[in-house]
């Protein structure tokens, strides 16, 4: 059987009618579309889907045919750094065991997108060519706005494509990644200068930060509020209640509290788990996790205060169907997360 994969394009668009034509377009194929998460701020829509590698690799080139058709990019757009219509195409192995076989996939697949499309791609994580190149930040630097600058050095070159940037759809960034939290923190302030200072005190670069953890602060204009926006890119080394704590015990360092939590994708099991035993007086034994109080975890953080959580929907082997093809003992190992 073919290893199954995540992918989680970021598209530089919440246009409704856009975000129709993508999903449609990905759903041609046998995967299974898992969520749809739009920042009317950010000018960013984050849309996962999985399925067995053929058929993922081949959505994904879809998916970035439908984004360099429709997404015009302008410099000027949301308040999260980006450099293409579709800024990164990450790719998630959810098996162990498969990394270097989907590394060489997903190397190969870029190169052929990059000649399909004129498209500069700069590889990333698994793939990238060396540390520094690994860092998704690197790719960024300086925005849309430095983007011709950086293609045409030595430095910010891509691994395939031009050196210039495409006209209507910029660079696009992609590779094999470890599991990823996207996970945000709403203040009860709108003080962008509050978030961006949490976020310099929690990241893991900074001399008290958390492990495997990025994180930034802005403003969020829909929901009136700064925001402590953060990656955790380790999750075998810290969970998300953790995070949502420190967030806590820092905003009251500046006179303000947190206000509800937005995730963006998906979170693993053990997350979960981890949380309810963190939050809940009650403990589930490892083989009835399906029955974990999800509501403790929800009225603590503040979940479901900016839009609706539903467990079946944002659990990643709940809604990958994972928990058909791996042994619940697997689940229930703190040990292990898909890499």
């Amino acid at each position: 059987m073919q290893p199954l994969i995540e992918c989680i394009p970021n598209f530089s668009s919440v246009a409704p009618d856009i975000l129709e034509a993508l999903c449609e377009r990905i759903q041609t194929f046998p995967v299974r579309l898992l969520g749809v998460d739009s920042g009317a701020s950010a000018n960013r829509t984050v849309i996962t889907f999985c399925g067995p590698a053929d058929a993922v690799f081949l959505a994904a080139g879809e998916a970035l045919a439908v984004a360099i058709e429709w997404i015009k990019i302008r410099p000027d757009q949301g308040v999260h750094p980006y450099i293409g219509a579709c800024d990164v195409m990450p790719f998630v192995a959810l098996e162990p065991g498969h990394r270097n076989e989907l590394a060489a996939r997903v190397q190969d697949w870029a190169q052929e997108q990059a000649a399909r499309f004129d498209l500069p791609i700069h590889l990333y994580e698994h793939n990238a060519r060396n540390a520094e190149r690994a860092n998704l930040a690197f790719h960024r630097q300086g925005g849309l706005q430095a983007l011709a600058t950086r293609l045409a050095s030595a430095d910010g070159s891509p691994d395939f494509g031009p050196t210039l940037p495409h006209p209507t759809a910029g660079a696009m960034v992609t590779g094999l990644r470890n599991l990823l939290v996207a996970f945000n923190i709403n203040l009860t302030t709108s003080d962008a200068a509050i978030a961006r200072a949490i976020a310099a005190r929690i990241r893991e670069k900074s001399p008290n930060g958390l492990p495997g953890l990025k994180a930034i602060g802005w403003t969020i204009r829909e929901f009136q509020c700064a925001q402590v926006s953060t990656n955790i890119y380790q999750p075998e080394k810290l969970a998300i209640h953790q995070v949502f704590e420190r967030v806590k015990l820092e905003s009251q360092n500046f006179g303000c509290a947190t206000n509800g939590c937005e995730l963006v994708g998906l979170l693993p099991f053990q997350h979960w788990h981890q949380a309810s035993q963190f939050y809940a007086a009650a403990h589930a034994e490892p083989q009835h996790f399906r029955h974990v109080d999800y509501q403790p975890v929800v009225h603590a953080m503040g979940l479901d205060r900016v839009k609706p959580f539903m467990p079946q929907h944002h659990i990643l082997e709940w809604a990958a169907g994972l928990d058909e093809k791996l042994r619940l003992e697997d689940l229930a190992n703190p040990d292990f997360f898909p890499i």
